[in-house]
C-alpha cells in the first residue's frame, strides 16, 4: 500500500499549483541584493582576470588570452545588464538549489559558480569563463524531471572547470593565424578543425559530466529522458489537440475546413547527424555513450527530486507561463497563442492566459491588416504536432481580408464582456476596433443582428473528421506521447469554406456600448488622419523658419545611455574600456545639461548600480522589453505593449510619462577630405587656419541618436 501516501503526495501538489495559477499570473522579477555580477564594471572584471595570468608565457599566447579576457568580460555584462537575465527569483534559487545537490561532491566547483536564469524560449544552457552559468526558461519548461536538469548543470559545470571557452578561443584563434599544423590548410579544412574541436569539448563534458552526476544523490532511472528534451526541443512544451470552439462564440463558428483532418506527425526517427563537419556530436552518439556510462549505476537511496516534486511542478509552470509573454514580447504570435491555450486547458479562468491569447490575436489581426503577416506568420506545411492546427487556422483566416480582425475582436469582446474594468483589454478593444472599422472599412450594419438560419450555418457545421482528444491526453507529457508514436508522415486534406464572420457579434449587438465603439472607433480614425496632415504643415513650417519650440515636458527618465567608442584604423576596432568610461560619463553630462536646461531628469544608468537597487534593475529590464517590442514592429503596425499596467505603474513610480532612450558613438575613421584639403592647402597656403584642424581632426565623427516615448 505505499503507493497510497505517493498518490496522495502528487495530488495535493497538483492542487496547490491549481490554486496558484487558477486565476492570474505575475511575471517572474529578480529579488533580493544585486550579485557583485552586475555591480562591478566590466574593466575592472578585466583587470582583476588579467592580473592573474602567467607572466612566463610566450608574448602572443598572453595577448591572445588578454584580448579573450577583455572581449568575454564585457560580453558576459552586457548580457547580464540586458533586462534578460533574473537572479533570486524562485526560478534561479531553484536551479541554485539543484546545483548544490548535483555539485555535492565538488564542493570546490561549486563555489566557483553563480546560476541565473536567462528569459529565453530556446531549450539551453552555457557556461562562462567567469563562472556564470545560464539556464533557459525554454529549458526549465520542457525538462521532465530535476535529474535531468542536474545532468545539464553537471555538463556546463565541465565546460568551465576545463577551461573549454577560453581553449577553444585560442584555438580558433591559431587557425585564423594560420600557425603551427593549420599554416598550410585550406580554409574548408581550418573550418572543420574549428567544429572538430568544438565537438571534442562536448564530448568531454558529456563524459566527465556524467561522473560528476553518478557522484551525487540523483538517481540514473530517468535520466535518459534528456536526450528527447534536446530532440524534440523546437516543438512547444506538451502536444495536444487545438479544438477550434476555443476561439468561437455563440454564433461565430469558424468553417470545419479551417481545421486540418489530420495534423503533421511528428518525426520520432533517430537522426544519426554524426559527421566530420558537423560542429557537435550528434545526439544518437551522445545517448549511446551516456547510457553506456550509467550501465549498472547503484540507485539504491538515489531519486530523481531532491528538492520536492512540488518545487520542481510549480517552477517548470511558472516557467511555461514565462514562455507565454516571451512568444508574444518577440511577435511569435502562434506559438503564444497555442502555448496559452495549453495552459488554459488546466487553467480555464486564468485572466494572464486569456489576455495573451488576445494580445496574440491583436498582433496576427494587426500584421494581416497591414499587409506585413509573412512577419509574423509561419508555413503551415513545415509545422510538426498538434500545433499545426492553430498555423494552419491562422493561414486560412489570412484568405478573406477582414476575417482575422473580427475573429480577433470576437474574442477580445467576449473578454471585455466578462473583465469590463480591465485597462489593457479596454485598450486591446479599442485598437482591434479602429482597425476594424478605420482599415477594413467595417461598420455596424456589416454584421448580422440576427442569429444564422440552419442553411446559413450548415457549412459551419460539417461534422469534423478528427478524432475527440481522449481523457488522458493531458494526464501525459510530451515525451511519453512521442515514445508512442510511430515516425509517420500523412498529408493533410481540407474542404473548401465559406464566409461566416457576418454572425461573428450577434450576442453583442444589441450592448450600446458596443454600437457605440463603432461610432468611436470611426471618429478616432478621422481625428487622427486630421492630426497627421496638420503634424506634416507644422512640420514644413517649423523647418522653413528654422525655429525651435520647447516641448513642455517637465521631467524625463533617461534609459541607460549609450556610449561606444570605434577606431576603424585600428585592428581591435571596439575601445571596450573607453566606451565603458564614456557611458559613466556621458550619463553625468546628462545631468549636468539637464540642470542647465530647467529639466528634472532621472539617469538610469546600469553602469552604476548598487547592490540595493534591484527595483532598479526590475525597472530597466521592463523598459528594455518596451523599447525593443517597440522599436520591432513595423512602422505603421500600432499594437498597445502586452503588459501596459507594469508601464503604466512606472510611469506613476517616476512621476513623468516621459523616457528617453539616447546613446552617442564616436567613431575614428579616414579623413573624408583629407585630399582635397592637402590640395587646397598647397595651392592657397592662406587657406592654413582654416584647413588645418580639418587636416588634424577630419576624421573624428560623432553620431547622436536619443528616442523620447
Amino acid at each position: 500500500m505505499r503507493f497510497i501516501p505517493t498518490l496522495l503526495a502528487l495530488l495535493c501538489t497538483t492542487l496547490l499549483l491549481h490554486a496558484q495559477f487558477e486565476t492570474d499570473y505575475i511575471p517572474l522579477t529578480s529579488q533580493g541584493t544585486l550579485p557583485q555580477d552586475f555591480v562591478t564594471l566590466s574593466a575592472d572584471k578585466y583587470e582583476a582576470e588579467k592580473s592573474k595570468l602567467s607572466k612566463s608565457e610566450k608574448r602572443s599566447e598572453r595577448k591572445s588570452k588578454e584580448k579573450f579576457l577583455l572581449q568575454t568580460n564585457f560580453g558576459l555584462d552586457e548580457m547580464l545588464l540586458s533586462g534578460k537575465i533574473l537572479f533570486n527569483d524562485p526560478a534561479s534559487a531553484y536551479v541554485s538549489k539543484v546545483a548544490d545537490n548535483a555539485l555535492a561532491s565538488e564542493p570546490a566547483l561549486r563555489s566557483q559558480l553563480r546560476f541565473y536564469v536567462l528569459k529565453s524560449t530556446a531549450v539551453n544552457a552555457f557556461a562562462t569563463n567567469q563562472g556564470v552559468i545560464c539556464v533557459t526558461m525554454g529549458l526549465l519548461a520542457q525538462i521532465e524531471n530535476e535529474a535531468q536538469l542536474a545532468f545539464i548543470i553537471c555538463h556546463e559545470a565541465t565546460h568551465f572547470k576545463e577551461k573549454h571557452s577560453i581553449e577553444r578561443y585560442l584555438e580558433a584563434d591559431k587557425i585564423e593565424r594560420g600557425r603551427g599544423a593549420y599554416k598550410k590548410m585550406a580554409f574548408d579544412e581550418m573550418l572543420i578543425q574549428k567544429c572538430a574541436f568544438s565537438k571534442e569539448q562536448e564530448k568531454e563534458a558529456d563524459n566527465k559530466g556524467i561522473e560528476i552526476y553518478l557522484k551525487s544523490n540523483y538517481s540514473t532511472t530517468n535520466l535518459m529522458g534528456i536526450y528527447d528534451v534536446l530532440k524534440y526541443a523546437y516543438l512547444p512544451f506538451d502536444d495536444i489537440t487545438f479544438e477550434k470552439e476555443f476561439l468561437e462564440n455563440t454564433y461565430l463558428k469558424l468553417p470545419a475546413n479551417y481545421t486540418l483532418k489530420e495534423t503533421k506527425e511528428i518525426n520520432t526517427a533517430e537522426i544519426d547527424d554524426e559527421d566530420e563537419k558537423s560542429t557537435h556530436p550528434s545526439l544518437k552518439i551522445r545517448r549511446k555513450q551516456t547510457e553506456e556510462a550509467i550501465a549498472g549505476a547503484d540507485n539504491r537511496g538515489k531519486k530523481d527530486c531532491l528538492t520536492s516534486q512540488e518545487e520542481f511542478n510549480k517552477i517548470r509552470e511558472l516557467s511555461r507561463f514565462e514562455l507565454c509573454r516571451l512568444y508574444t514580447l518577440r511577435r511569435n504570435y502562434e506559438t503564444g497563442l497555442y502555448t496559452s491555450y495549453m495552459l488554459l486547458k488546466r487553467y480555464p479562468e486564468n485572466l494572464y492566459l486569456k489576455k495573451n491569447v488576445a494580445f496574440c490575436l491583436a498582433g496576427l489581426a494587426e500584421y494581416n491588416g497591414k499587409g506585413r503577416f509573412s512577419d509574423v506568420h509561419g508555413n503551415y506545411l513545415s509545422v510538426e504536432g498538434k500545433s499545426q492546427d492553430i498555423t494552419y487556422l491562422i493561414y486560412k483566416l489570412d484568405s478573406i481580408p477582414g476575417d482575422l480582425c473580427i475573429v480577433s475582436v470576437a474574442y477580445i469582446t467576449k473578454l471585455k464582456k466578462q473583465y469590463p474594468d480591465d485597462k489593457e483589454i479596454d485598450e486591446l478593444f479599442n485598437n482591434q476596433m479602429l482597425l476594424l472599422v478605420d482599415h477594413h472599412s467595417m461598420g455596424y450594419s456589416s454584421f448580422s443582428k440576427f442569429p444564422p438560419t440552419p442553411v446559413q450555418l450548415i457549412d459551419s457545421i460539417v461534422a469534423n473528421t478528427k478524432e475527440t482528444p481522449k481523457d488522458d491526453e493531458l494526464k501525459k507529457s510530451k515525451y511519453e506521447k512521442l515514445r508512442e508514436m510511430e515516425a509517420e508522415t500523412k498529408v493533410p486534406t481540407v474542404v473548401s469554406g465559406g464566409r461566416f464572420t457576418k454572425f461573428a457579434f450577434v450576442e453583442f449587438m444589441n450592448e450600446p456600448w458596443f454600437k457605440q465603439a463603432f461610432e468611436d472607433a470611426r471618429a478616432k480614425g478621422k481625428k487622427a488622419r486630421k492630426a497627421m496632415s496638420t503634424e506634416e504643415n507644422t512640420y514644413q513650417t517649423r523647418r522653413y523658419y528654422n525655429t525651435v519650440y520647447a516641448m513642455g515636458i517637465k521631467k524625463i527618465v533617461v534609459v541607460d545611455p549609450y556610449y561606444a567608442r570605434i577606431n576603424n584604423l585600428s585592428k581591435d576596432k571596439y575601445k571596450y574600456i573607453k566606451s565603458e568610461a564614456g557611458q559613466v560619463d556621458f550619463a553625468e553630462r546628462i545631468k549636468t545639461n539637464a540642470k542647465m536646461a530647467k529639466l528634472e531628469a532621472e539617469v538610469l544608468n546600469t553602469k552604476n548600480l548598487k547592490s540595493d537597487e534591484t527595483g532598479k534593475f526590475n525597472d530597466l529590464a521592463l523598459m528594455e522589453e518596451y523599447i525593443s517590442d517597440r522599436l520591432h514592429h513595423s512602422e505603421d503596425v500600432d499594437l498597445p505593449f502586452a503588459e501596459r499596467n507594469r508601464i503604466n505603474e512606472l510611469a506613476k513610480k517616476y512621476d513623468t510619462d516621459y523616457f528617453m532612450w539616447t546613446g552617442t558613438i564616436s567613431l575614428t575613421d579616414k579623413n573624408r577630405y583629407l585630399k582635397g584639403l592637402t590640395v587646397l592647402s598647397v595651392l592657397l597656403p592662406f587657406t592654413l587656419p582654416l584647413t588645418m584642424p580639418k587636416l588634424i581632426h577630419g576624421g573624428q565623427y560623432t553620431v547622436f541618436f536619443a528616442l523620447l516615448y
